[in-house]
């Protein structure tokens, strides 16, 4: 086979390879609580909807229904907390009914009552990437735009998905008293775990994507040259 359509196809093959990661919910929150891929809508819990996202008040961030029982995932959440004095509950994998589940922690990642991540990794009023993931033998990793957060292993299925996903709403065994007003700009859900690096290659950029058809033109134009000179032969 020519060597230009050799190295061709291999770069086709490094720009979609990445493109395995299986998202199952996309929420931009551009004027709309819509999934993106067709799935349920998110739930607005008494936060304002704009044109790039949701502001909530404390336990009025959104909830999103249908994961019963998901154990291996990835979320994704773009973010900012108003407050970050004490907990602030992030998210919540029991329908409010467990003090368990991820927090900030006096600016830091926490998932109670587990491990806390280094200081100062929020700011207020800034809106930071978060990531979760939970895997097939329950290990739980933490990003935090793109630096690696906490880890742990969960024996005990405190970071198992239940019937509702919660955002941002503190549980009902602390009185909901753990919970910050905020913003919300994006949340994503992929159906594996993920490193940071990985979910961000999932989706190609518009730029992969001209790249991609790029590569197919190149093949293409390879193989009618070769046509070609057979032909000439």
């Amino acid at each position: 086979m020519n060597k230009l359509i050799i190295a061709g196809i291999g770069a086709l093959t490094a720009i979609a390879s990445p493109a395995t990661a299986a998202l199952v919910a996309d929420f931009q929150l551009n004027g709309s609580l819509a999934d993106s891929l067709g799935g349920a809508d998110l739930t607005n819990n008494g936060g304002t909807l704009g044109a790039t996202g949701i502001s909530f008040g404390a336990n009025r961030g959104p909830s999103l229904g249908g994961f019963l029982n998901a154990s291996v995932y990835s979320i994704v959440i773009g973010f900012s907390f108003d407050q970050l004095d004490g907990w602030r509950k992030i998210l919540d994998f029991s329908n409010l009914s467990s003090d368990s589940g991820l927090y900030n922690l006096s600016s830091s990642l926490d998932f109670y009552p587990f491990v806390t991540t280094v200081t100062g990794q929020f700011q207020a009023g800034v809106v930071h990437r978060v990531v979760l993931t939970r895997d097939a033998a329950g290990t739980v990793v933490s990003y935090v735009d793109g630096d690696s957060g906490l880890t742990f292993l969960d024996t005990g299925g405190n970071a198992v998905i239940g019937s509702t996903l919660n955002f941002f709403n503190d549980d009902f065994a602390t009185g909901q008293g753990e919970a910050s007003s905020g913003f919300v700009d994006y949340i994503q859900i992929y159906d594996t775990a993920l490193t940071d690096t990985g979910i961000i290659a999932g989706v190609p950029e518009p730029t992969s994507w001209m790249m991609l058809i790029a590569g197919f033109g190149l093949v293409g134009a390879a193989a009618r040259r070769r046509r070609l000179a057979i032909r000439a032969a």
